[in-house]
């Protein structure tokens, strides 16, 4: 039977039909796609004429992560209270800081900056016009879309904390319409620097 339908010594029955469920690939366009080297992202200090100051940094961190459940000046005990639930301090360390804020915040040049009458961001990140991520400390709306921004640091006054408020508050003045003002808030000894 299949000898009388052998065509060039090969069988062939029926009719090979293409699929008629094509997937159809949607393709995008896009005018940028930021991608960043892990070098610029990471930053390693091989020596130092001081070493490096771990318990500083440490605390620094602390201090920081502290900051972040702090909205307003009547916020101190709660907020140290939730970084001792959240295992960010420790029992022994509640005082220490709840006295580092509360001396911070009594200081004139920066309190108002914690009035409960403003509203405020704690850890807020910006992204610039390259994608370039940065986590601000604390901005604060103020009255006729003015805005301030405030840096906590637990080192020494350098020149370098100032560019990088000033860099803040050239992001910030892209998105608020009004004056935008810069606080550098030093821990030690507690020193506020206006930018």
């Amino acid at each position: 039977t299949l000898q009388n339908k052998l065509v060039n010594n090969l069988y062939s029955s029926g009719e090979i039909k293409e699929k008629e469920n094509k997937l159809i690939s949607k393709s995008y366009h896009l005018n940028s796609f930021p991608s960043f080297s892990w070098r610029d992202r990471i930053k390693v200090k091989l020596s130092s004429d001081r070493g490096i100051d771990f318990k500083n940094n440490e605390r620094g961190n602390k201090f920081h992560d502290l900051m972040s459940y702090i909205y307003n000046f009547n916020d101190i005990d709660s907020g140290v209270e939730k970084a001792f639930n959240k295992n960010i301090i420790t029992e022994k360390e509640k005082s220490y800081f709840t006295i580092i804020i509360q001396n911070l915040l009594k200081d004139k040049d920066i309190r108002e900056y914690y009035d409960p009458k403003f509203k405020s961001f704690n850890e807020i990140e910006l992204l610039n016009e390259h994608g370039d991520v940065y986590r601000l400390d604390r901005i604060v709306e103020l009255d006729k879309n003015a805005v301030a921004v405030i840096d906590y640091k637990t080192g020494r006054n350098n020149e370098q904390d100032k560019n990088q408020v000033n860099y803040y508050k050239e992001l910030l003045s892209k998105i608020y319409k009004g004056e935008v003002y810069g606080f550098i808030a030093y821990i030690d000894p507690i020193k506020i620097v206006k930018t």
